[in-house]
């Protein structure tokens, strides 16, 4: 919007200064400064399109774990899923047999020290460990590059069920 508003803003611009120094006549505006405005606004519509901001689909920010879930379900597997943050939403709505350990609702449902350890754990920090001994997961779902993947597949209690290049489920063994 900004850059569309530019050449408009700048010739009211130009107009009401002229006005306010008492200038009665505007004097006509060049062929070139035309010009130079039908260019910028045909560059204007080729970065819109070619930026794809005119497409009616919105872009995917955060790759879904659904095949992973469609596994699952094909698998009849359920049960107390450790999952990404930003999966907790996704895994309410899809994977409705299994009880989600977190969404994104923490901040006002669980207590600091509960955070501190699932970022410890989802960042990869020894720590983090601790997370799969406190609590009774049957299940760990987790994009395949994350921290807690990493410590996940590092214990011998957890098997890799599942991978593709959005999510890893692990499974207890």
């Amino acid at each position: 919007a900004v850059i569309a508003l530019t050449v408009p803003l700048a010739r009211h611009a130009e107009v009401f200064l002229a006005r306010r120094r008492g200038k009665r006549k505007l004097t006509v505006e060049t062929d070139t400064s035309r010009v130079n405005q039908a260019v910028l606004c045909i560059v204007a519509l080729f970065i819109l399109a070619d930026t794809g901001l005119l497409s009616r689909r919105l872009p995917v920010t955060i790759p879904y774990p659904n095949g992973a879930v469609a596994f699952m379900d094909s698998h009849s597997l359920k049960g107390n899923l450790l999952n990404d943050v930003n999966w907790g939403g996704y895994l309410l709505w899809h994977a409705r047999s299994s009880r989600i350990f977190i969404d994104g609702r923490y901040e006002t449902l669980y207590s600091p020290p509960f955070i501190r350890s699932y970022l410890d754990f989802v960042s990869g920090e020894p720590a983090g460990i601790r997370l799969l001994d406190e609590y009774p997961h049957d299940l760990v779902l987790l994009p395949p590059n994350s921290g807690g993947a990493r410590l996940t597949s590092a214990r011998k209690e957890w098997t890799l069920i599942y991978r593709d290049p959005n999510a890893v489920l692990y499974a207890r063994t």
